[in-house]
């Protein structure tokens, strides 16, 4: 961020100054243009941003952590607590809405596609014929930049030729469903658990082994209520909470 382009205290309001640089700064996170990726400026730095002393700063700074905007590590730093992006499960759920609702920036990321024989469970689900195919696609979901939530998705194989090349294209399950016919698609069935991830997991969504993940196992069925979507998706605990509007 450019600091020219900063707001400015006032200094010959009756409103404390610690309080000015503290409403600058909440705006400065709830607006994302201090990145919660990266240590929060320091109280060195605030000072001589604002031109007042630290104890100033300090003040600013406690008022954010007691709204719970930032943490302060003592012999560490201080850092932006990171948002949770508030995802809705529904009748329709859709990835880049959600993430829009919120506003960020949806993007995914293709990380493998693959035809094999549908796993028992899968078998099942999408109620497929004995020696079928499934189509498997496995997506990196992400929240301006930041991994959300890790995919893996199943399709049957025969009544979606080309669907890997297509979502490809498209980017997007629903524009790619529409391709084949599918204007609409509504989830019927939705679990979820919450559990620790798998080391490749907690390294594909950049979080600590130990951090607890929310999976949600849904399927979703055409206007005929057939199945066509199996889906295992793995959120980033401390940055998706879900809820299921009435």
């Amino acid at each position: 961020m450019d600091l020219e382009d900063a707001m400015e205290i006032n200094r010959n309001s009756v409103i404390p100054l610690w309080y000015q640089i503290a409403t600058i700064l909440e705006q400065e996170i709830l607006s994302r243009s201090i990145d919660a990726r990266e240590p929060f400026a320091t109280a060195v730095a605030l000072s001589e941003r604002f031109g007042v002393n630290r104890h100033t700063v300090r003040q600013a700074l406690n008022s954010l952590a007691g709204k719970g905007l930032i943490r302060i590590e003592k012999g560490s730093g201080t850092y932006v607590e990171p948002r949770a992006i508030n995802y809705a499960i529904g009748l329709r759920t859709r990835f880049t809405a959600n993430l829009l609702q919120n506003n960020v920036e949806p993007s995914r990321d293709i990380l493998s596609t693959s035809l094999e024989p549908a796993p028992d469970h899968v078998h099942i689900a999408l109620q497929l014929p004995e020696g079928a195919l499934s189509l498997i696609l496995e997506t990196l979901g992400k929240a301006d930049g930041q991994p959300v939530s890790l995919a893996t998705v199943y399709l049957p194989a025969q009544r979606f030729p080309g669907f890997a090349e297509v979502y490809r294209r498209e980017r997007s399950m629903t524009q790619a469903l529409s391709v084949y016919g599918i204007a609409d698609y509504t989830r019927k069935s939705t679990q979820v658990t919450a559990c620790r991830p798998t080391p490749r997991d907690a390294q594909l969504l950049e979080q600590p082994k130990t951090q607890p993940i929310l999976r949600v196992e849904s399927l979703d069925v055409d206007a005929e209520h057939v199945p066509i979507v199996l889906n295992d998706t793995r959120f980033a605990g401390e940055r998706v909470q879900l809820f299921f509007p009435s």
